[in-house]
This record gives C-alpha cells, structure tokens and sequence, in this order.
C-alpha cells in the first residue's frame, strides 16, 4: 500500500473524533501530514503506529479498524491518542527509514550511569541516575517527542504496533514491561489466530520467554512512556510473513485488550 491510500483511508475515519496534524516532514518526494486521532473519555490509551515504513500492518490495522476500536473505547470510558502512522515517507516507499535515510526513528531516552557513561538501552537492570530526552534525530522523532511531551496527562496504557521483517513464519509476540500478567493473556489471545514465538531469538543477542515475551529497556517510545509512569505498556510484533489479515487481527486484540486495561483505573 502507498501513503496515499493509507492517507485517503484514514481520513474516511474523521468524523469519528479529532482528526489533525502534529507536525509535517518533507524530503526529496514531497511532504507528508503526521496525523493524529483523539478522542474523548476518562483514562487515555495511547496508541502508535507505522515507525517502521515496511512493517505496515499497524497503520493498516488501524485504518480498517478505527471505527470499532474507538467505539469500544467510549463503551469503556477510555480515550483515545492514536498516531497511525509515524514514519510517512518510509510507508510510501516501502522503507524500513526515512526517505531521508535518517534512523533510528524509534529513540526517545538514554540512560545516564552512576560513572557519566550516557548509553541508548538497558539490555539488564543495572543502576541509573536519570534518563534524558532525546533533542536529536530524525524529524519524525522529534515531533511524536514533542508531541509526546505536550500530552496533559500521563497516559494509562501506550500500546504500540511493529512487526518483525527478520525471522521466517506466521508468528507474533510481545515487548512488555513491568507485570507480564496482562501481557500472558493477550498473548494467549493471540495464539487463537497465528502461533506465538516462544523462547525464541527474535533480534542479535534478544530472546523472547517461555510466554513469547520479550523484556528490554530500549529507550523507545514505549520505555519513555514506562519510565513516566505509564501503567500498561507494550510493544506487539507480528511477522511480516504473517498474512495481513491476521496480523491485523492480532493488533485488534491487542487494542482492545490496552482498552480493557484502561478501563480498569
């Protein structure tokens, strides 16, 4: 799919609440929007999409299933920040970066050591002294931070939408943080629609468990928002090998699933 269409489909949504703009970029080909959707409730559940150009079926999920996410959203009481698609221009071309060549486009925080060492992940739970805000990067990055930043409140749950272009199969699993319950059941949720990736390799030196859960503090948008205190955070990851439709599938459980976790505080 090309970004036109995708744009074309999920301005068909805006009616459904607040569809605009955050920010723009440009590179050699044009300029594309950054969108975003919010809309009203209690607890808010951010919900992000489309860092990666050629992992496309979160952007994907979220056009064709915008309408039923955002009615069981305001069934529930819980509101919605959704931002279907990141990174524009590497949608349109097919492109894991930018059209611009600029990555990573999924770096929010480093970590700075007791010793000064200032460092972009925690691959193991070792002592901090704070983490900082990125101030550079790719365009994309530093609007969804800004972005990010300028939220009125500490979102609930963030939920965020990847897939993976490096191993073979139809399979899914997770990056989770803190309490990997909720997680387990999703997880088993999706398990009805493709196999999960369980005490597997999924990245250089990066193991999923026995659940097909992955625990890493990346410094991506999802650590960010579990270092501010974000109650429910994930990362879902389907292959791309995976058939569209049910990757798509397995994202909607996943939405519903942070949804149902919203509504609980």
């Amino acid at each position: 799919m090309r970004w036109n269409e995708l744009e074309a489909g999920l301005r068909r949504h805006a009616s459904l609440g607040i569809l605009d703009t955050y920010g723009e970029v440009e590179d050699p080909k044009g300029r594309y929007p950054l969108l975003r959707l919010r809309t009203a409730g209690g607890a808010l559940c951010v919900i992000t999409a489309g860092f990666h150009g050629d992992e496309q079926s979160g952007p994907i999920s979220l056009m064709e299933h915008l309408p039923e996410v955002i009615d069981y959203a305001r069934a529930n009481d819980v509101a919605l920040a959704v931002y279907p698609c990141l990174n524009p221009s590497g949608f349109d071309a097919f492109s894991r970066y930018n059209r611009n060549g600029e990555k990573p486009n999924n770096w929010f925080i480093d970590y700075e050591l007791p010793d000064g060492r200032v460092i972009g992940e925690l691959r193991e739970i070792v002592p901090y002294t704070r983490t900082l805000l990125r101030t550079v990067g790719p365009a994309e990055t530093r609007a969804l931070i800004a972005e990010m930043e300028r939220l009125p409140a500490t979102p609930v749950g963030a939920l965020d939408l990847h897939q993976d272009p490096y191993f073979d199969g139809h399979l899914a699993y997770a990056y989770a943080f803190g309490d990997p319950g909720p997680y387990i059941d999703l997880i088993n949720r999706s398990e009805r629609i493709v196999p999960i990736a369980r005490s597997h390799e999924v990245d250089d030196h990066t193991h999923s468990d026995e659940h097909g859960l992955v625990y890493f503090h990346d410094g991506s948008v999802t650590d960010y928002f579990m270092r501010r205190g974000t109650a429910y955070t994930a990362v879902v990851e389907t292959t791309t090998d995976t058939d569209m439709a049910l990757a798509c599938q397995v994202n909607l459980v996943w939405m519903r699933g942070f949804i149902d976790l919203c509504a609980r505080v």
